[in-house]
């Protein structure tokens, strides 16, 4: 270090002073202490360094001066230009007094002009160097020709820091730019402006520029002592460039012992043969750096792209900064694209930093090798491309030195590219290698027509031609699990995404309990072991047997069987039917089919006969059930639900009254249906039990008839109901009834008017609005933030009800891009669409905006581009610009609450089915301009349902079903969405379901219409009135129940019937909305009515439940008799029956006929006898003609008000025959 120190000392010396250097040495030896000095001065001048002179002076001399041309000695030879646009002014530079460019005074040839300049010469030496200064603009051709200039005074060619013109230097035959000077480069550029070295136009030319001093400061071609340099470009001729402190091309090095060298940037090589060479500054890039500082200067932009460069130093580097002692500068941006390239230093980097004694070596970074050849030694690790602006990319893959020899200087192609040179014999003949720079990973090398492989080593960083061992682990599996289906499955076993080279492979089946024995098609339910047999590939060997892993495995499972089963179906005609039919073509072959009819507590395999059971009768075919259970080793075994047969109930039922024959007139005092006579009913026909002892109603009246045959249940009509027509009530005593007061949500009535002997309404009331809730100014709950919704809360002044809204969260208002929050306002938004490309999709987060303006419409109008407008609650507004025909679009209103509070409850909550159903209000109302998709965010449990759009028609107050999508995915992929067009506004209500209801609609009645306008549900029914008498309950419901086929009707001791689903009893009328309900007994009931509609299978859909309405019934229903014995003896009858608690008598009835009324049968009267007393149990009856009659009994008393008989229902009517 002490020797290296001194030695810089003593080249800052020669830097600062134009001391001839006999005379610096002179001090040096003549002051101080001697001894000291010549200790050191053999370590100065050592050999090493001597040799590394020697070196540089044999590569200047590789050029000869044979058949240079003569010149003449005439001065101003004018001659055009190329293109003869501009004269070139030819000077002799060896006679001064050719041309009026030499400077006596300063004896320079000086140029101060853009133009043409040639100065031809005879080979002949000489000291007068070209000064190039004072120009402000154009260009400046310098034309070299058989030129020798070798000066001490300084640079032998310079462009002075005054030049701002562009200086382009044409070589002709050999040229020599030599200083002896320290400070000076040979060929000096210290300005800006871009510097061009090549050839003359046609004629091959060579330049050496050197700084020959022992300790230069100067650079070859660049800076002077301490000079940066940039923006040369050479592209073409033998340029030969050396220093000993300076760079030989690029910045010098330090001198006077203070600062820093010179940098160097800005450096191109497209063409042409340059050596480029330094002791201790850079082969190309920074000088030496010396002194106190001891640093040097940067080095960086860089560019090779063709030629051949042979860049050398011994403490520098061969590309990059100096030697230093303190610090080296750094190295950065160099980029070779092409071309041979040999950068080597003895102690610093080849491309990087050069040598430093403190080892603070500066850094080497953004270097990129895209093509050539290039034998370097490099500090960093260099990647492979540029981005597309050319600038550096750190994002692109390193590259790594593959060397590959080519001692045929073949054709070379890499990984299928072509890739020039071949070898590197342009820099040395001897070199017939080609040094690649290759990304770290295995590649194809086709030398000729010798194809090899080189393997990339991650450990070392180094390629080698030795080919990796396949294993298990390159290999991707996928495909764990299969489905029997009858087919070979096998799983998908492909090389990983970044292995490649290896050979093709054979997959290999066993079953994991015989793993030896391979399975050629592995389709039978099982696991299954994979293994491949690998051949040799362009990086991998083969294998050397079979290969798998423990994972390598999977399943077939079992399939699904999907037999085909119909259970039987028809008309009862008598006979017996096998309850189900197996398709057998449905089943697999060696399948078991068993069957169970006792729920799967015991099973019976079918015999080939099919020996399935069989029902004959309306009665069988609905308690008879049947399961079928289908075995296979290839499949789940299927069990199936319960199957019944249908067998449908005969048309034309035995004796069926005629239609003609059932309409009865019955005076006003007739009140009981058991009361008329004689009875109409024909053989094997009653009354049906509870209509026995109906009460008769003023007007029309029904009383049902019911089929008492052998083989009763098996035909449709079995009733039939008559009508029995009543004569009115004088209504001499009336009353009021039915008031009720208003409240804030339910309406008053103000009364009807009735009769209170035949309970019949003489005039109706009118309906007393509902008040209203009166609500206050309302209280906020919860205050909004950024993050969240607020609530405010609003109380009734009159009922106390609270009514609450939510208040917006706190946004700033302005959209932001999504993914780029700083990108915000519409103004980024207009921005972003003026850039955008067809099929484009903008993404924007509202942040608490909710106006579109119409700019933005504009922009994307007529165009392909979407936008996805996000909310920040749940919904996304997705507008394309092709669907904008508006001339002019306006601003929209995208605002969307999630709230149904503008749809009436009573119209979602009958299609309202799932927890997550929910509605939503659009802040735009009436027809958009243009179609927009509302994607709406749904529960995670909803993904692949039916997702049912609702639209509030407000005016017609429905909801109508609009569009029905499947629920999944629109802009989060793992939330589900369901995505809906819209083009119009306002409420809407989304019910989730397995189930389409597109086309359907909600009416304010409660009714549902399909597309067709056919009625699914019936409207809701009103219970409008009801009657007692004595202890029987008549309750009539409102008239013009829209889509009603009928009414059921029940009755129960308890309120929460309803809620239970247990009635007492159950009336169904399919005529006028009324029914009565019979021997009701003493106490309070409850009753309840709704309509209902027959679906397309026959099944009833109901509406809902009318208000539970009270009544209480104020008499006691005696016990109902039961006849013991009848004796007949000639013509009198005797009947007995039993004692009936609560009775005060009974009332015995006998016919020779008997009709049904409300499922009560009782003799038509023939015969009528009443006894008093509880405790009479016998009655006779005398003079009874011959024939068959009925007889019956009922008892009664007289509990109630007036004093009229209560009834209790008849006994069970008895036949009997008297033969004379």
């Amino acid at each position: 270090m002490r020797k290296k120190l001194l030695a810089g000392v003593m080249a800052l010396a020669l830097c600062s002073t134009n001391m001839p250097l006999q005379t610096i040495f002179a001090g040096e030896f003549t002051s101080g202490n001697l001894e000291e000095v010549s200790e050191e001065t053999p370590e100065i001048f050592s050999d090493d360094n001597q040799e590394v002179i020697e070196e540089t002076e044999e590569e200047l001399s590789v050029f000869s001066s044979e058949n240079v041309p003569d010149f003449s000695s005439e001065a101003n030879v004018m001659s055009a230009t190329a293109d003869g646009t501009e004269p070139i002014k030819e000077i002799n530079i060896n006679d001064t007094n050719s041309s009026n460019l030499y400077d006596k005074n300063e004896h320079k040839w000086k140029i101060t002009s853009a133009g043409s300049y040639k100065f031809n010469g005879t080979g002949a030496t000489t000291s007068i160097p070209i000064i190039i200064e004072s120009i402000t603009s154009g260009t400046v051709n310098i034309y070299l020709n058989n030129v020798n200039i070798e000066t001490a005074s300084g640079p032998a060619l310079q462009i002075t820091s005054t030049v701002q013109a562009q200086v382009c230097i044409y070589l002709e035959n050999e040229n020599n730019l030599i200083t002896t000077n320290v400070n000076s480069a040979g060929l000096q550029k210290d300005n800006i402006a871009n510097l061009t070295i090549d050839n003359s136009s046609g004629t091959p030319g060579i330049l050496t520029a050197q700084n020959s001093a022992p300790y230069a400061c100067g650079a070859g071609i660049g800076g002077g002592v301490n000079g940066s340099c940039s923006n040369i470009t050479i592209s073409g001729g033998s340029i030969n460039a050396s220093s000993s402190g300076g760079a030989g091309i690029g910045g010098g090095g330090i001198g006077g012992g203070m600062g820093v060298n010179g940098s160097c940037s800005n450096i191109t090589i497209n063409g042409g043969s340059v050596n480029a060479s330094s002791s201790g500054g850079a082969g190309i890039g920074s000088g030496l750096g010396s002194g106190p500082e001891m640093v040097s200067s940067s080095c960086s932009n860089i560019t090779i792209s063709d030629g051949s460069v042979n860049a050398s130093s011994y403490y520098g580097a061969g590309i990059g900064s100096g030697d230093a002692t303190n610090r080296t500068g750094s190295c950065s941006n160099i980029t070779i694209s092409g071309g041979s390239v040999n950068a080597s230093s003895s102690r610093g980097a080849g491309i990087g930093s050069g040598f430093c004694d403190m080892g603070n070596r500066g850094l080497c970074s953004n270097i990129t090798i895209s093509g050539g050849s290039v034998n370097a030694k490099i500090d960093c690790i260099p990647h492979q491309n540029l981005d597309s602006s050319g600038n550096y990319d750190p994002n692109s893959p390193n590259v790594y030195l593959c060397t590959i020899p080519n001692e045929g200087n073949d054709p070379i192609t890499i990984d299928n590219t072509h890739w020039s040179p071949y070898s590197h014999i342009a820099v040395d003949s001897s070199e017939k290698k080609l040094y690649a720079w290759l990304t770290g990973e295995d590649h194809i090398v086709t030398v000729g027509t010798e194809r090899r492989s080189y393997i990339f080593n991650s450990n070392s960083n180094e390629f080698n031609n030795t080919k990796r061992t396949v294993t298990s682990a390159i290999f991707e599996f996928n495909g764990s699990e299969f489905i029997y289906d009858g087919n070979t499955h096998s799983p998908n076993i492909t090389t990983k995404n970044n292995i490649k080279g290896v050979g093709d492979f054979t997959v290999k089946y066993f079953k994991e309990n015989d793993p030896t024995t391979e399975i050629t098609e592995p389709k039978d339910v099982g696991t299954y072991i994979v293994k491949i047999d690998v051949n040799k590939g362009d990086f991998y060997n083969a294998s050397s047997g079979y290969l798998t892993n423990d994972d390598w495995k999977f399943d077939i499972k079992p399939g699904t069987l999907t037999p085909t089963i119909t259970n039987y179906t028809g008309e009862y005609d008598g006979k017996s039917h096998p309850i189900i039919k197996i398709d057998k073509d449905t089943i697999p072959k060696n399948s078991t089919i068993e069957y169970s009819v006792d729920n799967g507590q015991t099973w019976t395999t079918l015999n080939p006969n099919n020996d399935i059971p069989t029902v004959s009768t309306v009665k069988k075919a609905e308690n008879t059930k049947i399961c079928i259970r289908i075995s296979n080793s290839n499949y789940t075994t299927w069990t199936s639900q319960e199957y019944k047969a249908i067998i449908s109930r005969a048309t034309q039922t035995p004796n069926y009254p005629s239609p003609s024959n059932t309409q009865i007139s019955v005076p006003w005092s007739c009140k009981k249906v058991n009361e008329i006579a004689p009875s109409p009913l024909p053989a094997n026909w009653e009354w049906q039990g509870s209509d026995k002892t109906k009460d008769l109603n003023v007007g029309d009246n029904t009383a049902t008839a019911i089929y008492t045959g052998e083989d009763k249940g098996n035909y449709v009509s079995e009733t039939v109901t008559y009508t029995i027509i009543r004569s009115k009530c004088e209504h001499k005593h009336t009353a009021e009834r039915y008031y009720s007061s208003p409240s804030c949500t339910s309406s008053g009535y103000s009364g009807d008017t009735y009769c209170t002997d035949c309970n019949e309404t003489l005039s109706y009331g009118y309906t007393i609005s509902a008040y209203g809730h009166d609500y206050d100014n309302g209280v906020i709950t919860t205050e909004p933030t950024a993050e969240t919704d607020g609530i405010i809360t609003y109380t009734c002044k009159r009922c106390k009800h609270q009514n609450t809204k939510n208040l917006e969260k706190l946004g700033d208002g302005e959209p932001y891009i999504e993914g780029s929050f700083q990108r915000k306002g519409w103004d980024a938004v207009n921005d972003l669409i003026k850039t955008s490309k067809e099929k484009d999709t903008i993404s924007i987060t509202l942040n608490g905006s909710r106006t579109l303006p119409a700019s933005v419409l504009s922009g994307i109008k007529g165009k392909d581009i979407s936008l996805n407008l996000d909310m920040e609650n749940g919904f996304i507004w997705e507008i394309n610009g092709t669907s904008i025909t508006s001339e002019t679009p306006a601003d929209i209103d995208l605002s969307v609450t999630n709230t149904a509070e503008y749809i009436p409850e009573a119209l979602y909550s009958l299609i309202s089915t799932n927890q997550n159903d929910f509605g939503f209000h659009l802040g735009r109302n009436g027809a958009f301009d243009f179609p927009a998709v509302l994607s709406v965010k749904a529960d995670a449990s909803c993904a692949g349902l039916m997702a049912n759009l609702f639209w509030y028609d407000a005016e017609n107050g429905v909801l109508q079903c609009i569009q029905t999508v499947t629920v999944g995915g629109a802009f989060e992929r793992s939330i589900p969405y369901a995505d809906f067009t819209l083009s119009k506004g306002q409420d809407y209500f989304i019910a989730f379901g397995t189930e389409s209801l597109n086309g359907r609609v909600i009416h304010t009645d409660g009714s549902i219409t399909d597309e067709n306008g056919a009625y699914l549900r019936p409207a809701n029914t009103k219970i409008s009135s009801h009657s007692i008498d004595r202890n029987k309950l008549t309750v009539k419901l409102s008239k013009g129940c829209a889509g009603a086929q009928g009414y059921d009707f029940v009755i129960s001791k308890k309120s929460n019937m309803l809620q239970t689903g247990k009635f007492s009893k159950t009336v169904s009328s399919t005529g006028k909305p009324q029914a009565s309900f019979r021997y009701l007994a003493k106490g309070t009931w409850y009753v309840a009515a709704r309509s209902w509609v027959l679906d397309a299978q026959g099944n009833k859909v109901y509406g809902s439940w009318t208000k539970v309405k009270k009544i209480k019934i104020t008499v006691v229903t005696p016990q109902q008799p039961k006849i013991k014995d009848i004796t007949v003896k000639e013509n009198t009858v005797t009947v007995t029956y039993t004692k009936c608690k609560n009775a005060t008598g009974y009332e015995i009835l006998l016919g020779n006929k008997y009709k049904t009324s409300a499922g009560e049968k009782y003799p038509v009267k023939k015969y009528v006898k009443r006894t008093e007393g509880k405790n009479t149990v016998t009655v006779t009856f005398t003079n009874v003609k011959k024939g068959t009659w009925y007889v019956t009994v009922r008892s009664w008393n007289k509990t109630s008000k007036n004093k009229s008989r209560v009834y209790s229902p008849y006994s069970d009517i008895k036949k009997f025959k008297v033969k004379k």
